[in-house]
């Protein structure tokens, strides 16, 4: 088998293993993870694309001033409440910031916010400008599950003995890991 094929069977495996059981920390990539965020014309685009103000169109859309919308993924409170109720150590690692941007200003964090979901990240949150490796932080986190879309980071993940790698793409919606 390919290193590629071998990686995505064992993120199989992980997902059928109880992944929401298996670690005292649980680190969340954030655009194509938890959210997904779109343009007018329904191309997608990154979180910090989107400009203020912010409006929610209801409890799993956000509407930004430049016609663009946040779609919050289906069961991202369920999974979050639930890690929060075994209490796990919740963490975000993002490379979807703005250049130059204080993290309270960054739009993906008054996104999380007007969501009503960071609140649970009650350990490290790490809003990364593009150029970052999130290999080198997440050596330094100690044992931990890491979700993430981005084959490029979920490969540089699988290679670090003290994180098992889930790729987003391989469920659907997220109550299937509870």
């Amino acid at each position: 088998k390919s290193f590629f094929s071998q990686f995505r069977q064992n993120i199989s495996e992980v997902v059928a293993m109880g992944v929401l059981e298996k670690s005292p920390l649980y680190v969340f990539d954030i655009d194509r993870t938890l959210i997904t965020t779109f343009d007018f014309k329904g191309d997608k685009i990154w979180l910090k694309n989107m400009k203020p103000p912010f409006v929610a169109l209801d409890d799993f859309i956000i509407k930004g001033a430049n016609e663009t919308y946040a779609v919050l993924d289906i069961g991202v409170r369920e999974v979050l409440s639930h890690l929060e109720n075994q209490n796990k150590k919740i963490a975000f690692l993002s490379v979807g910031a703005q250049q130059n941007v204080e993290y309270d200003l960054q739009p993906t964090i008054h996104i999380l916010k007007l969501f009503n979901i960071y609140h649970y990240f009650n350990d490290q949150k790490h809003i990364l400008y593009k150029t970052a490796k999130k290999d080198e932080v997440l050596r330094h986190m100690g044992e931990c599950v890491f979700f993430d879309d981005n084959n490029k980071h979920l490969l540089e993940a699988f290679g670090l003995n003290n994180v098992t790698a889930v790729d987003r793409k391989s469920f659907t919606f997220w109550e299937e890991l509870l």
